[in-house]
């Protein structure tokens, strides 16, 4: 079994990656416009989504677009828009000796019911 404080790090990690992602849809998302111009010539990349779906990113003179399968629009990005910071689990999460840390309070419920 690994060590309270590895398991409690790993979990940090993961939160903190789950956070940056979360960031990162709210940041791109400013950028979605419901109709957009048809793709000009082969995508330049592509971000893989599941199994048989990808969004594809053209570059533009001015934007880059990204295209979602199945949606009549993009994501419209200007090519002179800053890519935003957002702190992905690259090093581990400080996690003192003795300190707590809070999973969920909803999850006491569902282990313990309320009055059992």
């Amino acid at each position: 079994m690994p060590p309270a404080v590895d398991l409690a790090r790993r979990y940090a990690e993961a939160l903190s990656a789950l956070r940056a992602v979360h960031d990162f849809d709210d940041w791109i998302g400013q950028f979605w416009r419901e109709h957009c111009p048809a793709p000009v010539g082969a995508g330049a990349y592509r971000t893989v989504l599941g199994t048989e779906k990808a969004i594809v990113w053209y570059e533009g003179e001015d934007t880059v677009y990204g295209y979602l399968p199945g949606y009549d629009g993009c994501f419209c990005v200007p090519t002179d828009e800053s890519l935003p910071e957002f702190p992905f689990a690259a090093g581990q999460p400080e996690i003192a000796y003795g300190q707590d840390i809070v999973i969920s309070a909803g999850m006491r419920e569902q282990l313990q019911p309320p009055g059992s």
